[in-house]
């Protein structure tokens, strides 16, 4: 398109763009020139952004292994040392509380397991003898 504009300069005059606006080649075929650059630019820095992104990413993987050794670490050292905790954004390890209610429905769920799938435990096998 560039390449026919400028060739054809003379022959053409202007370029009509409708509602009576006429324009010379030479500038419709700098509008395409900035907008081809326009593009260019766009590709640069999308490339760029890839790259980044990629490094980010790669960051973020060994940063994520990292925190978690350093979490333990420093919840195993200060224990439950609220204080000293706080200061890196932690809270002491507690153990979850669960209902006697939960208890003893895992149990029977446990339970009725078993008997379905007729598993025993290594005391229950022991008493259980061929031909008896």
């Amino acid at each position: 398109m560039i390449d026919g504009l400028l060739v054809h300069a003379e022959r053409l005059g202007y370029v009509s763009l409708g509602k009576g606006s006429n324009v010379k080649p030479a500038t419709v075929a700098a509008l395409y020139r900035k907008h081809l650059g326009a593009l260019r630019r766009v590709r640069e820095l999308e490339a760029a952004w890839k790259a980044a992104l990629l490094v980010e990413r790669t960051l973020e993987a060994e940063l994520k292994r990292t925190h978690a050794q350093v979490q333990r670490y420093l919840l195993a050292f200060f224990g439950d040392d609220v204080v000293a905790l706080k200061a890196f954004d932690l809270k002491p390890r507690t153990a979850p509380v669960v209902s006697v209610e939960t208890k003893a429905r895992a149990v029977e769920k446990r339970r009725a397991t078993r008997r379905l799938r007729g598993t025993m435990g290594k005391r229950q096998r022991r008493k259980v003898k061929a031909g008896r």
